[in-house]
């Protein structure tokens, strides 16, 4: 059995280096691919030699190539991912973002994820992130990911997306091309057919929590830097036993996990269209844990803006 990761990534050096070096350090399941979209930021070209010497794959998306793609053509590059693993033997294929982490290493995820090809027909996708919390704070957690009967894992209301892996040979065998466009449609394609995703039920991925990102890449900085070697604290052996011996329907949140470098931020994404659940979120998350101990936050936020916020988002 044999595993292609493929980190998808465009002028973010920091972000990509987060990326693979957490991946050398948790994963190293397999081989590596980077498919970057032309980038010229010179401490990115610079670190994509230094990969390339190191064993890594790189491929850098010039169009005309093979796929003319440029500046924002992840689609493509993905479809272009599935060529590559197909004619080099691949049996999966890992699709990870350059603003993911891998904060802990599972020994047995291969195995995990073969078995979960082999006892369901119908799956297209393992899916390997933590839920975020928003969700939840918008209550709609058990609409978007449900526990499979099995209790080892639970599925996910898209059946594919940007982030996890997939089978090869099931790509090829229905000549899907991900160039069809937006995620949600990519997922429409596969539930009509009758597939759907995994997500496991121990987690191995996470978003680098910046607000700099945001959803659908509109806004990007990268000239974030990492406070230590990783975007996030990478979770420690009783994080981990926590994690594995979550009781069957206990989903795996991010933020109950994992940890940043800044306490201000525990949210992955700013999600513009989801405004009020937004504030919900930070207001039960921080109001709690950190009032207390930010005593100089009172005296920065005035009292007539704290009750608005506390009337809006009380439970």
């Amino acid at each position: 059995m044999r595993m292609l990761s493929c980190v998808f990534s465009f002028n973010r050096y920091h972000f990509l280096k987060n990326c693979v070096e957490s991946w050398y350090e948790y994963f190293r399941c397999g081989d590596l691919l980077i498919v970057d979209d032309d980038s010229d930021q010179p401490e990115m070209l610079k670190y994509l030699d230094a990969l390339e010497k190191r064993g890594t794959l790189v491929y850098r998306a010039k169009p005309p190539s093979l796929i003319a793609s440029k500046n924002g053509g992840l689609n493509e590059n993905m479809d272009y991912a599935i060529s590559y693993a197909a004619s080099h033997g691949y049996d999966y294929v890992f699709f990870i973002q350059d603003d993911n982490q891998f904060v802990w290493h599972d020994a047995k995820i291969m195995e995990r994820v073969d078995d979960y090809f082999t006892r369901f027909p119908n799956l297209c996708m393992v899916q390997t992130l933590f839920i975020v919390g928003l969700p939840r704070a918008a209550g709609s957690l058990k609409e978007e990911v449900q526990l499979v009967e099995d209790g080892q894992c639970y599925s996910h209301y898209l059946a594919m997306r940007d982030i996890g892996i997939v089978k090869t040979a099931l790509i090829q065998k229905h000549g899907f091309k991900y160039g069809l466009g937006i995620e949600f449609a990519t997922h429409q394609w596969w539930r009509h057919k009758g597939y759907f995703s995994l997500l496991l039920k121990a987690p191995i991925l996470c978003f680098i929590p910046y607000p700099d990102v945001v959803r659908e890449r509109i806004l990007t900085n990268d000239r974030k830097k990492p406070r230590a070697k990783y975007f996030i604290k990478p979770l420690d052996e009783s994080q981990v036993d926590r994690l594995l011996q979550m009781e069957l329907g206990d989903i795996p949140i991010w933020e109950d996990f994992c940890e940043t470098w800044d306490w201000y931020c525990k949210k992955p994404y700013f999600w513009r269209s989801y405004a009020d659940y937004y504030v919900h979120y930070y207001q039960r998350i921080y109001s709690r844990k950190y009032a207390r101990s930010l005593k100089w936050g009172r005296r920065l936020i005035p009292n007539r803006v704290r009750r608005w916020i506390s009337l809006i988002c009380r439970d």
